[in-house]
């Protein structure tokens, strides 16, 4: 299989802004959903899907979520230093 130069990986981020009850039965229902939702996705044929990961996270927000390009993933700001690369 010849590799292609013009594939690439990249996240796709989906956000819902939740308002519901906070109990143990409709966080695990809300979840429920979601992980159910993020594996029925249908994207066309040429993409290839390698890992779905969705969840309720259990913090108070702010405020409406911002532009998902202000979003910082772990690891996107640039290789973090080794603590031998500090001394």
């Amino acid at each position: 299989m010849t590799k292609n130069s013009n594939i690439k990986t990249v996240r796709a981020v989906i956000v819902y802004d939740l308002c519901f009850p906070h109990t143990v039965k409709s966080i695990t229902e809300v979840s429920d959903i979601l992980s159910e939702h993020a594996g029925k996705i249908i994207f066309p044929v040429s993409v290839t899907v390698n890992q779905t990961l969705s969840e309720v996270v259990l913090k108070e927000i702010r405020g409406a979520t911002g532009p998902l390009e202000d979003i910082v993933f772990r690891g996107s700001r640039g290789k973090n230093k080794l603590r031998e690369d500090i001394e």
